[in-house]
Formats: structure tokens, C-alpha cells, sequence
């Protein structure tokens, strides 16, 4: 029976002392920023990065790991992405072909029957290539060889040749 007096003043003894806390005690947060900052996320890396599998930090035309590597830096387009492009692309192409004379829009018809894209056709125009085409067409006696330069690549070259060609015809 005398263990049992030593017992309670062993766990008298235990409730005066503090109890240890049972979750570790949250580390001081300093305002200090860190040495390394996180590397930010990239939402699409390219294409060549991703054959690699290496970090592409997403920048744009070229990211540095192509800058570094002196490669090609090509990203791919979502669908969305690409369906918002297209129809950008065809609102400037029906735009364009608002303003655009009687003549100057059958061109552009032409064109567009040829399979030429839609963005390539506006950009030729705004560029001024085929209004230069069209002013040079209408002055000249021989400019029929030169307004027929739209449509596809194949096209360029095969009807102006006909078109020439005919007038030589004539001149026999």
C-alpha cells in the first residue's frame, strides 16, 4: 500500500506542470520575401518545349528556352482560340468586301472560290498590293495580265499566261 502514496504524488506533481501542446507550434512568418521566387505557371508551352519536356516560360514570339537552344518557337492554338481567329479574320474579310467596288469584290470572290485564306486575302488588301494591282490594271492596255494575279499560288502564274497570251493571239 505504499506504492500507492507515491502514485498520487507522482500525478500531483504532473498537474502542476504545464502540459506539452499536442500540434507543433506555427513557425513566425517573416515579412522577409523569399531568395527564390516560384516559378510562375505557364497555361501553354511550346511545341518545342514540349516535344523536350522542358519549362517554357510561355514568352512570346520566343520563349527563352528556344532563344537559348536557337530553335523554332511555335505555339499551337486552342480550338477556341482558333475559332475566335477565324471569326475575327472573316468579320475584316466581310467588312472589306463592303467597301470594295463591284470589280475589286468579284476579285475577292475569286479568291475566295481559289481557297485562299480568309486572313491572307485581307492582308494582301490592307497591305495595298491588290488595290496597286487594280490601279495598274485599269491605266494600261496590257493590264489584264496583271489583275489576274489573285487567287492561289498555282493560279498566279497559270492565269496571267492565258490572259497574255491572248491578247498575242490577236495581235497576229
Amino acid at each position: 500500500m505504499c506504492s500507492q502514496p507515491s502514485n498520487s504524488a507522482s500525478l500531483g506533481d504532473a498537474a502542476s506542470r504545464p502540459l506539452r501542446p499536442l500540434l507543433p507550434a506555427a513557425s513566425p512568418r517573416s515579412d522577409a520575401p523569399p531568395t527564390q521566387s516560384k516559378r510562375a505557371r505557364v497555361s501553354l508551352a511550346c511545341a518545342a518545349c514540349r516535344t523536350r519536356k522542358t519549362k517554357c516560360n510561355g514568352e512570346r514570339p520566343t520563349c527563352n528556352e528556344c532563344v537559348a537552344r536557337e530553335s523554332h518557337c511555335q505555339y499551337t492554338e486552342t480550338e477556341t482560340t482558333q475559332t475566335k481567329r477565324k471569326h475575327h479574320d472573316l468579320e475584316e474579310l466581310f467588312e472589306l468586301l463592303k467597301s470594295l467596288s463591284d470589280e475589286e469584290a468579284s476579285e475577292l470572290l475569286g479568291r475566295i472560290r481559289a481557297g485562299v485564306e480568309p486572313r491572307d486575302i485581307v492582308e494582301t488588301v490592307t497591305h495595298g498590293n491588290m488595290l496597286m494591282q487594280f490601279a495598274s490594271s485599269s491605266g494600261s492596255a496590257s493590264g489584264g495580265s496583271q489583275h489576274g494575279s489573285g487567287g492561289n499560288g498555282s493560279g498566279d502564274s497559270q492565269e496571267p499566261s492565258r490572259r497574255s497570251g491572248s491578247p498575242t493571239k490577236h495581235n497576229n
